[in-house]
């Protein structure tokens, strides 16, 4: 995931840069750096009108503004921007991240199945639409394919589904070896 600068040590009112949330279930936004201001928080579905949006401040509180260091996670399914706006600023610089991912998908009810394969020779899981909701292995060059199209590449266990294949599922690594993976 890759964070995005929204308030890069600001030291005024008004607001941030926008967090693109589009096609995404979750954002955190980290507030850091030494500062006497309140940080509100506003959402869009279009980029040009803004609203108040609550989130959850260092884990556990509802709250639309924050008033120190911290950190607030926010449900975004459905927005399409999320920023901090800076307000009754006083001192200090306001120096704020933040990034936006798909929830962690837990499909107890699909069992995982085991796929060995060979090295450099790709596996066709499922031959038509399909959704990945969890992978389980040591490969370190596992390669997920939508049909012939990369769409996800890297090592270890891979859980911020679903990856949604339009044509087929299909699995590859250069060096072979066993893939548990959860998928409809």
């Amino acid at each position: 995931m890759a964070f995005t600068v929204l308030l890069d040590n600001v030291q005024a009112n008004g607001p941030g840069t926008s967090l693109d949330c589009r096609g995404y279930h979750k954002a955190t936004v980290l507030l850091g750096s030494s500062f006497t201001a309140d940080v509100k928080f506003e959402a869009s579905l279009d980029g040009s009108n803004w609203f108040p949006f609550m989130g959850k401040a260092n884990g556990s509180l509802d709250t639309g503004m924050v008033s120190s260091p911290s950190y607030v996670r926010f449900d975004v399914e459905g927005i399409a921007y999320l920023r901090p706006v800076v307000a009754n600023y006083r001192t200090g610089t306001v120096y704020a991240v933040g990034f936006a991912e798909n929830v962690v998908v837990d499909a107890p009810s699909i069992a995982a199945v085991k796929y060995t394969l060979a090295a450099s020779t790709p596996v066709t899981v499922k031959a038509s639409p399909g959704s990945v909701y969890r992978i389980g292995t040591a490969l370190t060059d596992l390669i997920v394919k939508d049909g012939s199209t990369d769409i996800w590449a890297g090592a270890g266990d891979f859980s911020s589904a679903p990856l949604r294949c339009s044509t087929s599922i299909v699995l590859s690594s250069a060096t072979g070896g066993d893939v548990y993976i959860q998928y409809v």
